[in-house]
């Protein structure tokens, strides 16, 4: 076999000084091939002697063959890698010469006598980081895939955690077992995930700013979309690390995030920069889950919001602007009362409209209320007994009225959580709109 590959090498004269380094270094690579290939051989015939059960050799004989055998593998696996790079710097050359085309011809059938039948083991390592990413990307995104891989060779753990293959982190599957030590584990120190575009958080309830604040540092200066809907344990201080760190943000979606209240951030994000490049913003349900606040904050966080929309109308933010002022053009018809106070439910999920928290309603007491609240506080129904006169108005009566029972009847009374007067009939009454977004 070696003397199959000795070639003459009567034109390297003729080369100049690349290209006879080229020549040479092509030379010695395929008799080192050669010789690496004629000692694979007798190995695999030395492994079927020991597989064979005529075969009595002490353990540590076979150990030391198991392990010459993988030196020799993984050193023919370094030679075939060398000589297709330098087939490929051959055609670097302006103007090939016959010296070098006879290389080319013979690096060729170098490669073919010495190839087997290619496995998993002969992929280069920017293959394998192209098939790890497309690996990530059928995943959704989902690390598990990926972790599992790591776990194959020291060689696939140390691609899997290169910084190429990460593109997305999307834990949203994951959303009831992650938290800040699992995110901290998955961080690690090698900057793997310094390229990372796409974060999504989505309904990690137990993920706070310990381990946030990190990825955030790690891949912020990349990061274009940042999904952390659903995460109840963040702060104001965690919107401030995403208008420092993430200049490129164009998607931010923060709803349900009770930890940060609206305006506050409304405030941090008008006197930033992040304004300029962010398209989309996420605040439904922000501050918390429906609380009653009076009129006069509602109405302040609804002129906030409006100044905020108009002055930076390129951001969307769903259907919260329509929202705002469906509310507030229903509010100019209702008398203003000392004690007046509302659900927060303008704060709520602005979406699709389904759930009970899309919906506003005004009671016949003067109150506004969500309808998710109002369902709730119709569970303290109470039964009494009226009087019924001849306008077919119902007044209260006590047992000590003389009234006659004919013109008594039993009604239900529904006491307001605010002020514990009658809120009417169950919504739509004549007295309530309803506002559905």
């Amino acid at each position: 076999l070696t003397l199959l590959f000795l070639v003459s090498d009567q034109n390297s004269d003729k080369l100049n000084g690349n290209e006879a380094q080229v020549f040479e270094e092509i030379e010695k690579v395929c008799l080192e091939l050669a010789a690496v290939e004629v000692a694979l051989r007798r190995c695999s015939n030395r492994s079927e002697f020991f597989s064979s059960p005529k075969c009595k050799i002490a353990n540590q004989v076979v150990q030391k063959f198991l392990k010459e055998y993988k030196a020799l593998t993984q050193s023919k696996r370094s030679l075939l890698s060398k000589a297709r790079k330098l087939r490929k710097s051959i055609h670097t050359f302006e103007g090939i010469s016959s010296a070098l085309r006879q290389q080319v011809q013979y690096v060729d059938f170098a490669l073919s006598v010495t190839a087997t039948v290619p496995g998993i083991d002969d992929l280069e390592d920017d293959q394998l980081r192209q098939i790890f990413t497309e690996v990530l990307r059928l995943s959704d995104n989902c690390p598990t895939s990926m972790m599992s891989l790591s776990t194959v060779c020291k060689r696939w753990g140390k691609l899997v955690r290169s910084a190429d293959v990460w593109k997305a982190l999307h834990l949203n599957k994951l959303a009831n077992s992650v938290a800040d030590h699992e995110l901290l584990v998955l961080l690690g120190n090698d900057k793997a995930f310094s390229k990372v575009s796409s974060i999504s958080l989505a309904s990690c309830v137990q993920v706070t700013e310990k381990s946030l604040l990190p990825i955030l540092h790690c891949c912020g200066a990349n990061l274009t979309y940042l999904d952390i809907s659903g995460c109840w344990l963040l702060t104001k201080r965690t919107l401030e690390i995403i208008v420092e760190c993430c200049p490129k943000l164009n998607h931010l979606n923060m709803s349900r995030c009770s930890g940060i209240m609206l305006e506050d951030a409304l405030d941090i994000l008008d006197g930033s920069k992040l304004v300029n490049s962010l398209h989309y913003l996420g605040i439904g349900f922000m501050g918390g889950v429906c609380r009653r606040i009076s009129r006069a904050s509602f109405e302040s966080i609804a002129e906030k919001t409006e100044n905020f929309t108009l002055k930076h109308p390129k951001i969307s933010m769903g259907a919260t602007q329509l929202f705002f002022r469906l509310c507030m053009r229903k509010l100019e018809d209702i008398p203003r009362n000392t004690d007046q106070s509302m659900c927060q439910a303008p704060f709520c999920s602005l979406g699709d409209g389904d759930d009970s928290q899309s919906v506003l309603q005004l009671l016949q007491c003067g109150h506004v209320i969500c309808l998710g609240c109002e369902n709730l506080a119709r569970g303290n129904v109470r039964t009494v007994r009226a009087s019924r006169g001849g306008d077919s108005s119902i007044r209260m009566s006590s047992d000590f009225d003389d009234t006659s029972s004919q013109n008594q009847c039993m009604c239900h009374l529904y006491p307001c959580p605010t002020c514990g007067h009658d809120m009417g009939p169950p919504s739509p009454c004549s007295k309530s709109f309803s506002i559905i977004v």
